[in-house]
């Protein structure tokens, strides 16, 4: 069993729940900052009884101050994903990020993506998941908190470890640690990220010296959901390197904190390693108890990787017991759940790169934009200048006139030379990625909350093929002429442009997921049935379109990944088809 895979949700999970304490004034007793400062304790403790004193709050929000209502807003999420209610976990951390942008608190805002990671993991949207933890690292240089700073950095190490990149986990755990030391559940955490890279690389006595620090500085905590984790994770480390009956006495007190406190987070990986011990020690009996309860307490809802784990256990219980048929069964059902879930560990990767490279594209692209900028000011500097010395020496006010209406006429072209390289790609006409980024970006924000919107992304099919038959000149036509077609086609407030050599995206604000898929197919028909000859070819041409869209506007972000994991699943699919991402 990969350990990246059954510590998935530990590490994730265990640093998006350290809450980053920040020094304010004293709240007056009774007030509501006094209010919502004990349901901040409170929430680490007593989900239950938190979730009911932020009910109560929001129940009266609209005489809450708008920090206090993000405030509790975000102890709301963090006490529904404490009870294991993820949906409304979701709802109600998203609602806080909204909030905590809206007012341009980024250290919040950070925090509340964070949270929604959670949920989306929960739900099983790991991509999605990991796309809401890169989001929150393009804000950090706008988060004013060390500690939030920290924070991100090390979830974004834990990304790494769950895709088995120990090299990368270690880097941005170092940077996070450099960028804050001190708090008692920062320590804690940075521990638990080295302890899980050492566990990768297998390292006995790393392992051992971290497991020790463990100790001193985790389990002491007031964090429930921390000491609950650190106790998992201690116990999956003694696990690895055969300390069993330590491992059992650690899952214990993990489980006792568990039924006392209520709490959800983390249950998945209690009950693996808790039979994954007994099956070790040899105690098959109470062993299959614990399996039987996980499939009772989780049945539909595992992801592939859990499935996987616990079909093993239960294969290995059986084969002890002597019953060799059904052990037979439950290997093949772990031999396909290690399938589904390699594959979709692979989607995680390929998610995490592009995400990534998209970001680094985006900075170049912003820095090309801000280098054009510059070279026009300095144009325009020099047109002053040579204004000022024409006039200086013109020996009549209407030459003058003349030498100024002329350097008005050069001072507008060099703006417009400016702005369209920074604004429209050169070869298609279209808004370039970056203005394309920034213009639907814009339209999303100033949509109603009510109100549909759609991303189609559209790739030409083997267009590099088409490029080498041809020659790129012929293959750049293809593109020109196929822009040149969704220009006519679009609806008049659609946002086109080229994100890429061979992408193109439309975002269609006002329009739904039916809708923009019925513009797909319009699309791709219209793509297969252009004339061959008019662009000097021997064979028709394709297009492959990924679609996402909602009947209340989301996150352009979110659009984006999800037409673009459409468009891939379309691509896999043999290309030359619309395929819509059907998923909440």
């Amino acid at each position: 069993m990969p350990l990246q895979l059954i510590s998935l949700l530990l590490t994730l999970l265990l640093s998006t729940l350290a809450i980053a304490e920040e020094t304010v004034a004293t709240p007056a007793p009774g007030s509501t900052e006094a209010k919502i400062v004990e349901l901040e304790q409170m929430s680490r403790q007593q989900p239950t009884l938190a979730l009911k004193q932020a009910e109560k709050l929001l129940e009266r929000f609209n005489y809450l101050k708008p920090q206090q209502l993000c405030k509790t807003l975000q102890l709301a999420a963090l006490s529904h994903l404490g009870l294991g209610e993820n949906h409304n976990g979701l709802r109600r951390a998203k609602r806080a990020a909204e909030c905590a942008e809206e007012l341009g608190l980024y250290g919040e805002l950070v925090y509340n993506l964070k949270l929604q990671a959670i949920a989306s993991h929960h739900l099983m949207e790991e991509v999605e998941a990991f796309g809401l933890y890169l989001k929150a690292l393009k804000y950090l240089d706008k988060v004013d908190n060390d500690q939030r700073k920290a924070d991100i950095l090390m979830s974004v190490a834990n990304v790494y470890i769950s895709i088995g990149d120990p090299e990368q986990a270690l880097f941005y755990a170092e940077r996070a640690k450099a960028t804050y030391q001190g708090d008692p559940s920062f320590d804690c955490l940075n521990t638990m990220v080295v302890l899980n890279i050492h566990q990768i690389q297998g390292n006995r006595e790393e392992i051992e010296r971290a497991h020790g620090l463990a100790d001193e500085v985790c389990l002491n905590l007031d964090n429930i959901y921390m000491v609950i984790a650190a106790l998992i994770q201690q116990a999956q480390a003694d696990l690895e390197i055969g300390n069993n009956e330590r491992a059992l006495t650690l899952l214990n007190r993990a489980w006792e904190m568990q039924l006392k406190g209520n709490i959800e987070l983390n249950l998945g990986a209690l009950f693996y390693n808790k039979a994954k011990v007994l099956v070790t020690l040899e105690r098959y009996q109470e062993a299959q108890q614990v399996i039987e309860e996980f499939f009772g307490r989780f049945s539909g809802t595992q992801t592939p990787a859990m499935e996987e784990n616990f079909e093993s256990l239960q294969a290995e219980v059986d084969l002890a017991l002597g019953r060799y048929e059904q052990a037979a069964k439950h290997y093949r059902k772990a031999l396909k759940a290690q399938q589904e879930a390699a594959e979709k560990n692979n989607n995680i990767t390929l998610a995490v790169q592009k995400i990534q490279m998209d970001s680094l594209q985006h900075q170049a692209q912003v820095k090309e934009a801000q280098a054009l900028q510059k070279a026009h000011e300095a144009e325009l500097a020099k047109e002053k200048a040579r204004s000022k010395s024409y006039i200086a020496v013109s020996a009549a006010v209407a030459f003058g006139i003349v030498g100024m209406a002329l350097v008005n006429r050069r001072m507008g072209r060099s703006r417009k030379l400016y702005k369209d390289l920074a604004h429209f790609d050169g070869l298609t006409g279209l808004f370039s990625r970056w203005f394309w980024l920034q213009s639907a970006e814009r339209r999303c924000a100033s949509l109603d909350p009510a109100t549909p919107a759609s991303v189609i992304l559209l790739r030409i099919d083997e267009l590099r093929a088409l490029n080498l038959e041809h020659g790129y000149s012929v293959g750049d036509g293809v593109l020109q002429r196929v822009s040149a077609e969704l220009k006519a086609i679009k609806p008049e407030s659609a946002i086109l442009g080229r994100t890429g050599g061979n992408q193109i995206a439309l975002l269609l604000p006002d329009l739904s997921r039916p809708a923009a898929a019925a513009l797909a197919e319009q699309i791709r028909s219209l793509i297969e049935s252009l004339p061959t000859d008019e662009m000097d070819l021997k064979r028709g041409i394709t297009a492959t379109l990924g679609v996402c869209g909602y009947s209340r506007q989301r996150d352009l972000n979110e659009l984006v990944l999800k037409a673009d994991k459409a468009l891939d699943e379309g691509r896999q699919g043999g290309g030359n088809q619309v395929f819509v991402f059907e998923g909440s």
